[in-house]
């Protein structure tokens, strides 16, 4: 999870008119100034000068626990990352067809400003809105291959934060969970399963910063994905994939036409389910998980100018993703389709075991509710029993799903 500033930042000024280091100050709309002092360099359009802007439209306070002294390392730092700008509120523009979308926005410069800190790890500040003007410079500028490692270190940046942040997940031994997860034994085909889930989001991530960075389209996503594939396999000193034999080719052709065929005759089946007036359902516990988060966010708890960071926010968001990982792991796979076998424990494993992240980032939100009495006490402890609920039962199924691996 970031620190996403935007919204109460009023004015402030980036300077990286020495090469390797970003300073700076933000002033908030409450009147606490942020002093930034932070390793690498902005992207070219800001590498080497010195900018200030300005937010006319700044309101609330920053929460609780955010240092106004914030020393790290620089992410993506730019004034020209391209967005789309609505000119028409959020409500309308959903409900256009989209003809009318396609005249309801203006592509527009953004500022993006990101950093890793040490206090308080990923934040961000992003805004088509702000009025933006360069002070000084550019005294210096960045070389295809100053890029390129200012990427890289940004990309470092990202994995230490994730790493940093997963081990504080793993350290944390909440009583409402009821069990310890630091001892658990992950058998080898859940480890290896593991270890590309996290190389799949470390190229997943670098797609993405490439995608915003150079304006590349989802056109080129092919290309760039066998590129940023290739240049990791590189980094980590993994041998190039042999190509394939013909034997494998017509393997994978006939496995992709008998995965097509399975496919149309499970449409055909579900359609005459429906014709008979049943549908598949979800599972009890994706459909337990969602319906929580349906009503958090309809509580009317959450102030308006409630940040992403808020307590409540990041309740309503973790128990959220918690359902689409559940989803992603349990489909619509009834109970009496359980465990998963042998072949599918693995990938499913990676999805509950993401789902378990999320609801313990419910937990702590959690506790960061009880701390500022958000709501009344009565709320507080039966959305407590609801997640540590889905919570147990989560840890349940990974236990089964991790015994189907035996």
């Amino acid at each position: 999870m970031a620190w996403r500033i935007d919204g109460e930042v009023a004015e402030g000024e980036i300077d990286n008119r020495t090469k390797g280091r970003v300073s700076g100050w933000i002033r908030l709309a409450e009147g606490r100034v942020l002093h930034l002092r932070l390793a690498g360099n902005a992207w070219p359009d800001i590498a080497g000068s010195r900018i200030r802007f300005r937010n006319p439209a700044a309101v609330g306070t920053v929460p609780n626990g955010f240092s106004s002294e914030q020393d790290g390392v620089a992410g993506d730092i730019t004034a020209s990352r391209k967005v789309k700008d609505l000119l028409v509120p959020v409500e309308a523009f959903l409900k256009m067809t989209p003809e009318e979308r396609e005249g309801a926005y203006r592509w527009a410069n953004s500022l993006y400003i990101e950093w890793y800190s040490r206090t308080n790890g990923r934040v961000v500040i992003e805004s088509a809105r702000f009025a933006v003007e360069v002070v000084d410079g550019p005294l210096w500028t960045l070389s295809e291959d100053e890029q390129r490692e200012q990427a890289e270190a940004a990309a470092e940046a990202m994995q230490n934060f994730l790493g940093d942040l997963a081990e504080a997940v793993t350290a944390e031994n909440d009583a409402d969970t009821l069990e310890d997860d630091d001892e658990e034994v992950i058998p080898p085909a859940e480890a290896e399963m593991d270890a590309e889930a996290a190389r799949m989001d470390l190229l997943s991530e670098r797609i993405e910063r490439r995608l915003r960075r150079n304006g590349e389209t989802d056109a080129d996503w092919a290309q760039i994905y066998e590129e940023e594939s290739t240049r990791l396999r590189r980094e980590r000193g993994e041998p190039e994939p042999p190509p394939p034999t013909p034997e494998e080719e017509a393997e994978a052709e006939a496995w992709i036409e008998e995965m097509n065929a399975a496919a149309g005759e499970a449409l055909k089946e579900e359609e005459a389910e429906r014709w008979k007036g049943r549908e598949h359902r979800a599972h009890p516990l994706v459909t337990r998980c969602r319906e929580l988060a349906v009503r958090l966010r309809r509580d009317g708890l959450r102030p308006a100018e409630a940040s992403p960071e808020h307590p409540l926010n990041e309740l309503a968001d973790g128990v959220l993703f918690a359902s689409g990982k559940l989803a992603g792991a349990l489909g619509i796979r009834g109970e009496e389709e359980w465990p998963p076998d042998a072949l599918q424990a693995p990938s499913v494993l990676v999805f509950l075991k993401k789902a378990r992240g999320y609801l313990r980032d419910a937990l702590r939100a959690l506790d960061s509710i009880d701390e500022e009495a958000l709501g009344t006490a009565a709320w507080r402890k039966s959305t407590r029993s609801e997640v540590a609920a889905l919570m147990r039962e989560t840890r349940r199924l990974i236990a089964e799903a991790r015994r189907a691996l035996e």
